[in-house]
């Protein structure tokens, strides 16, 4: 079953995301009167800022994880377009 879950990941798993209209394209549920389940994850930059954070849950998705493997590079947060150093994992909230 780990062998399974991995390869999920890695399969769902998009780092093509750079900007905040990529984020709510991808989240955005193709039927919103009854939003199917999704199970897709973003790896983007985020700024920390709890601002970035709230905006994100208006889309109905969190942050899942900082991967403790960062990149250590500089990028733009995805929700905000501001400098942004830390690695995130979003996804989902439901």
């Amino acid at each position: 079953y780990l062998s399974q879950a991995k390869k999920y990941v890695k399969e769902n798993t998009h780092f093509n995301i750079t900007d905040f209209v990529g984020f709510q394209s991808f989240f955005k549920p193709e039927n919103s009167d009854k939003p199917e389940i999704h199970g897709g994850f973003v790896h983007a930059k985020w700024c920390e800022r709890s601002t970035c954070e709230d905006r994100a849950a208006e889309e109905k998705v969190t942050i899942r994880c900082l991967p403790f493997e960062q990149s250590n590079k500089i990028g733009k947060c995805v929700i905000c377009g501001e400098d942004a150093t830390v690695d995130a994992v979003f996804s989902k909230a439901y």
